[in-house]
């Protein structure tokens, strides 16, 4: 037996000697709220169970205060076994409020369940119990990992409501009826004596939840006895000689109450303060009087979530504290799945919409999946029943998404059953006195920063207040242009990089841009922003459990079996080949094709191949290179930095000369950044006498520079500049190449994916009701399963799911 309510009762005596004198806890709790705001993550998955092998994609949403959240940069992912074990940690930017990815999951993972955690740094300064956690099915080649444990011994909690049982009074008991694992169980049963007398019955509602009245007389202790189990009597908490009630009924848009006082003036309440989201609600003064007071809360004008009501004595000692649901409805975005092409033909093309009853803005995704390869006909939880509920209870709740998909009035109840027996908070009101004064352990670094310090090399000396260049080349992704980031130095060399989003292994080349000589550096990193510091949080391990979907895995056994073979001997199905043929294109129109996009690619420009050449390029910068080389383009230099490039000797209608516009790797720069590019990592240089994406055409005309990539690199950087390597985010992948018409994972021959359509980065701007959506079937779905979830940037939730059969 577990009794969470005992805190409650005897924290009486100890704040009686500490009592909260410095401010009020509403005052207290704004601080706090100020200071730390919460913070909710919640990630849509394309699906909730998988074969090992498959990638698991999601697309995480970010919510602090009812509304996107803008406090975060990072989102930090693991995926962990049900011992705890890491299979994949990864850390993703995030914007708009919004990040999305993906876990790609082994092939040798052995059947069962898995969890996924997210969180920002920045959470952690709270409860760790409230931190992103879902379940993932995983199929695999071993399935021992689905056994049972063989307990079936149940288990029996008690909660009097708002944590007070007081002796002499007519109390209310919720209770929560669990298996070993932690599963709900429903039964009924009937309380009893130590001299077995029977004083009333108990039946659980939902999922294994329940409440009973009971007048406690002193002295005596009471048992519950379950119906049909063995004579196991589980004692109840012995009730306290006095205190005060706090009893609370929800109905759809007002919640009342009765306040029971004693005559001790310690245990007398003197006012309740209602808050959620650590925002006060309101405060509502309570009479002095020695009967009970009632009273009625107005709840139509409150957001929709979990009010925390908590009586407070007149020194703001708390006595009493229940949770209360407010459902208003208006966290809901009205609409629906059109179906306007429908085809359940092998390979067949679908077109579908969300339509919406208002032109809105936010973020959305959508997933279609083989309805048929579920394992559960009703999804365990979703965006609404995440964000508004299981994001501010503790403890495991079964099935989540009932409490938001049954009619008005079961969920009603059963969220209030849900707010007695799961009630506890994220945090304590005589707790907040130190959170106010504490120095908060982590915080938000603005994506990825990099701190570190640039010595002369071979030597201890210091780049003191110089600017440095540092030149970003992916690794990990050789089509992926060069980028450039400037630093200072301090009085004692250290620099730091700010607010930089890249992915995969980068190499990071460094010079001084005032250097003459351009000595070499030594550049030694110390210390980043997304390689977390410190202890895992502790998981909610209850949710760890590994379980088994009863009754469904043994029928789909044969067919999840075909499919994770299929999968496991290919390595990727092209839907459709098509080929061109074209004639033979010389090496410098190839490596144009390599390197131009866009409007950069337009034939009408002049390229010189720094590739393709015999030519030893060992000048300093590439405009030192051009010096005198291309036709129509003067360079003149005035000192180390300062260059003036002219094409063709424009000058403008007051006869100045016109300068040419600078791009490198497509990115507008000044002639200055360019005088830093070393000349042998120059791939391709393109000269244009205009260019309709420069202002006014470019009248001076425009030099594009690119920078070489993946084998057009040299085998080692034997230019004047030190260099070092970094992992940054993890690579985001598509689901879908429509280039190529390639889905991920799948298999050679029939077309037998599980998920058809992912489609995370949907983003609405207020010019559209609707969203369209286009997928092709696969050889063998009869029934599509689509789910749609998503955030506006008012804060309302997208949630829809629907199943669309042939």
């Amino acid at each position: 037996m577990k009794f969470y309510a005992a805190s409650c009762v005897s924290f009486l005596i100890f704040f009686s000697i500490n009592k909260i004198n410095a401010q009020s806890p509403a005052e207290m709790l704004e601080t706090w709220s100020l200071k730390s705001p919460i913070e909710k993550t919640y990630l849509h998955f394309d699906r909730d169970n998988y074969l090992a092998g498959e990638v698991a994609w999601f697309k995480a949403y970010l919510l602090s205060e009812f509304l996107p959240d803008t406090i975060s940069t990072n989102l930090f992912t693991e995926l962990v076994d049900a011992k705890e074990n890491p299979v994949a940690k990864k850390v993703f930017p995030i914007q708009f409020a919004t990040a999305r990815g993906q876990f790609e999951l082994p092939d040798s993972l052995p059947t069962g369940f898995y969890t996924v955690r997210a969180y920002t740094q920045t959470q952690l300064n709270h409860d760790n119990t409230f931190l992103f956690q879902k379940k993932l099915f995983v199929y695999g080649k071993k399935t021992n990992a689905l056994a049972n444990n063989g307990n079936n011994e149940p288990k029996i909690e008690f909660f009097p409501e708002a944590g007070q049982f007081i002796q002499g009074e007519v109390n209310r008991i919720a209770f929560k009826i669990t298996d070993a694992n932690g599963d709900p169980l429903n039964a009924n049963g009937f309380i009893t004596t130590g001299k077995n007398d029977t004083v009333t019955n108990f039946s659980s509602y939902h999922d294994g939840m329940g409440y009973f009245n009971l007048f406690p007389a002193a002295g005596s202790t009471y048992y519950a006895v379950l119906m049909g189990a063995n004579t196991k009597q589980f004692v109840l908490p012995t009730a306290l000689a006095s205190g005060v009630l706090l009893k609370v009924t929800s109905k759809p848009t007002a919640i009342s109450y009765e306040v029971i006082q004693p005559t001790d003036v310690l245990l007398k309440a003197s006012y309740m303060i209602g808050q959620m989201q650590h925002k006060i609600a309101f405060t509502q003064p309570i009479k002095d009087a020695t009967s009970s007071i009632s009273g009625m809360i107005d709840t139509k004008t409150l957001p929709s979530g979990i009010l925390q009501l908590t009586l407070f004595n007149k020194e703001h000692i708390p006595l009493a504290e229940r949770l209360v649901f407010i459902d208003n409805k208006e966290y809901l975005l009205a609409a629906n799945v059109k179906v306007d092409t429908l085809s359940f033909s092998p390979r067949g093309q679908n077109v579908f919409s969300v339509a919406m009853d208002e032109e809105v803005r936010g973020s959305f995704s959508v997933a279609i999946t083989d309805a048929e390869m579920d394992l559960s006909t009703v999804r365990e939880s979703n965006i609404v029943s995440t964000l508004l509920l299981t994001s501010d209870i503790s403890g495991n709740v079964h099935q989540p998404s009932w409490y938001f998909n049954t009619v008005a009035d079961s969920a009603l109840a059963g969220k209030d059953l849900l707010m007695m027996v799961n009630g506890w908070r994220r945090f304590k009101w005589t707790a907040l006195k130190n959170k106010v004064s504490e120095t908060l352990l982590y915080k938000d670094a603005g994506y990825i920063s990099i701190a570190g310090k640039a010595n002369i090399r071979d030597s201890k000396r210091p780049v003191v207040d110089k600017q440095l260049m540092f030149m970003m080349r992916s690794v990990t992704d050789s089509l992926r242009p060069a980028s450039m980031q400037l630093a200072a130095t301090n009085d004692k060399g250290e620099f730091r990089l700010d607010s930089l989003i890249f992915a995969g292994k980068t190499v990071f080349s460094a010079s001084d841009v005032s250097d003459k000589q351009k000595k070499w550096l030594d550049i030694v990193p110390v210390k980043d922003s997304i390689t977390r510091i410190g202890n895992a949080p502790v998981f909610n391990r209850q949710l760890l459990a590994s379980r088994v979907y009863p009754g469904v895995l043994n029928n789909m056994q044969v067919k999840l079996g075909n499919d994770l073979s299929a999968l496991l001997a290919g390595e990727g199905k092209v839907l459709e080949e098509i080929s061109v043929k074209t004639r033979k294109k010389s090496p410098t129109q190839i490596l144009d094709e390599k390197y131009a996009s866009g409007m950069f690619s337009s034939g009408n420009a002049s390229v010189i191949d720094l590739v393709n050449t015999e030519e030893r390029v060992n000048q300093a910068n590439i405009l030192d290179y051009l010096q005198g080389r291309v036709p129509g383009v003067a360079v003149t230099r005035y000192n180390t930095t300062d260059y003036f490039v002219q094409y063709r000797n424009a000058r403008s209608l007051m006869g100045g000369p016109i300068p040419m516009i600078i791009y490198l790797d497509e990115v507008l720069v000044d002639v200055r950044i360019l005088s830093t590019v070393p000349a042998n990592q120059v791939a391709m240089i393109k000269v244009m006498s205009s260019f309709a994406g420069a202002e006014g055409n470019a009248p001076g005309g425009v030099l594009a520079v690119y920078t070489k990539k993946g084998g057009d690199r040299m085998s080692a950087f034997d230019t004047n500049v030190s260099y070092f390597t970094y992992n940054g985010y993890a690579i985001t992948k598509d689901f879908y190449d429509a280039e190529k018409r390639i889905y991920p994972d799948t298999p050679a021959g029939l077309d037998n994916r599980i998920t058809l359509h992912w489609e995370p980065a949907i983003f609405l701007m207020g010019d559209t009701k609707n969203i369209p959506i286009k997928f092709i079937n696969t050889d063998r779905t009869k029934q599509f399963k689509i789910v749609v979830e998503g955030v506006t940037t008012d804060g309302r939730l997208l949630k829809i799911e629907k199943n669309v059969a042939q």
